[in-house]
């Protein structure tokens, strides 16, 4: 029998949390109209992972997601991977957590309370 407290804790926790903010960011867009179109997944040769990249014309959002309260400067390493690309520029970024409140991560980077959605 799955339990909530097998559901938060258990091997699966990060990914089932990266799937629900998917899907509230997903639906969220939606909602307002905007459709799905630019809701990406990023992964290089150098096997560097960007969660949602979220694409808006010629700029690209990067987005984490860690299940975690407290992200920091490490959780924000491979959106440096987005410098690389042509033709795009790197906008405003965000990790989405259990931080109980907004606060800058990077110079460009907020960690993002799920709550916040």
């Amino acid at each position: 029998m799955i339990t909530p407290d097998a559901l938060a804790r258990g091997a699966m926790a990060g990914a089932l949390f990266e799937s629900y903010v998917v899907g509230e960011i997903a639906r969220s867009r939606m909602n307002a109209g905007r459709g799905v179109e630019g809701l990406h997944y990023y992964r290089d040769t150098r096997k560097r992972e960007i969660d949602l990249p979220i694409v808006e014309g010629r700029v690209v959002h990067p987005v984490e997601v860690k299940a975690g309260a407290n992200p920091g400067r490490d959780d924000i390493g491979s959106f440096l991977a987005l410098n690389a690309l042509k033709g795009v520029e790197v906008g405003d970024g965000a990790v989405v957590c259990r931080a109980p409140r907004v606060y800058a991560i990077g110079e460009r980077v907020k960690a993002v309370p799920i709550w916040a959605l």
